[in-house]
């Protein structure tokens, strides 16, 4: 995935970003998946706003029969291969995410961004899924870029981020308790981030 060329880097850094906005890239390499996270920050005296982007390397993707899982294929030449759908994913980081915040003023937004991949009527996994978590952590494909850049010129145009990211702790164990969201895949990740 190029994070500065391509359709990824002018929509996230084809703006003016803000000397002290926050940037972090998170690496994510599970058993079926491996994902990329960009956290954008910002914030004010009075609002501090993240925007968490799943970014999704997959070409191809299709509602599966079982509840919560999708098939996709990255166009590797490893095939079609069933994974949690993204918005159950992002209901699973929210979940770590809040886990570590020391204080509940964070404005957190989670969002998937399918790069590889363009909407079409067969690769539909949003308006045939759970509308209460596609709602809540929506899932865009590259040709509805216009959906996503709004929350991303907004957050890159503020500053005081490297302080916001500052508060957003990853830890292991903090919430634990309330991870009956999560696949077992999810909890072992979510065991091991510190």
């Amino acid at each position: 995935m190029e994070i500065y060329d391509g359709h990824i880097g002018r929509v996230y850094f084809g703006t003016e970003i803000n000397d002290d906005c926050g940037i972090r890239l998170d690496f994510y390499d599970g058993t079926d998946r491996q994902d990329v996270v960009l956290i954008l920050a910002s914030g004010s005296d009075s609002v501090s706003n993240v925007l968490v982007v799943d970014l999704i390397p997959w070409e191809e993707v299709r509602m599966c029969d079982e509840e919560d899982m999708v098939w996709y294929d990255e166009g590797i030449g490893e095939g079609e291969q069933k994974t949690v759908h993204p918005s159950f994913q992002l209901a699973a980081t929210s979940l770590i995410l809040s886990a570590g915040l020391e204080d509940d003023s964070l404005n957190i937004k989670n969002m998937a961004l399918l790069y590889d991949c363009e909407y079409t009527r067969d690769r539909d996994i949003v308006s045939h899924y759970k509308k209460e978590l596609t709602e809540q952590f929506p899932v865009y494909y590259i040709n509805q870029l216009d959906k996503v850049t709004g929350y991303v010129k907004e957050i890159i145009s503020a500053g005081n981020g490297k302080d916001v990211l500052r508060r957003i702790r990853l830890i292991g164990s903090g919430g634990g308790r309330n991870s009956n969201l999560m696949y077992p895949e999810q909890k072992k990740i979510f065991s091991t981030v510190r």
